[in-house]
């Protein structure tokens, strides 16, 4: 019973376990996000995020860890080309979005869409 018990508390922290003889690489599972426009869920590595920083400007977040109230992407061409982007994004970061601000940020995850990951069907 004690044993079973230590079984389970080493399978919820990830690390290699010893079961019927055999080692068994219980692996960590990746973080989980959803888009704001299309409402999908991807790993968090596929994903762009955008971020409404501390002074209150909107930006691209390329290193996924600036702080900051953040909003997730996905790079599909019916989400950036969505005519809802700014309304969702307005609304999902608390914040008003001009115009001219959802364009520059569309053009610069269009240019920085190379650095994300390509989602699988």
């Amino acid at each position: 019973m004690v044993g079973e018990v230590k079984r389970r508390q080493n399978l919820r922290k990830g690390k290699l376990v010893e079961l019927s003889r055999s080692l068994v690489d219980v692996g960590k599972t990746l973080p989980k996000r959803t888009c704001f426009i299309c409402r999908q869920k991807a790993n968090k590595s596929v994903l762009c995020r955008v971020v409404r920083t501390i002074e209150g400007t909107v930006s691209l977040d390329i290193t996924g860890m600036e702080p900051g109230r953040g909003a997730y992407l996905c790079l599909t061409r019916e989400c950036l080309g969505s005519t809802s982007i700014q309304l969702r994004l307005e609304r999902a970061l608390r914040t008003q979005i001009g115009i001219e601000d959802k364009e520059l940020l569309v053009a610069q995850i269009k240019e920085n869409m190379m650095r994300f990951k390509e989602i699988e069907p």
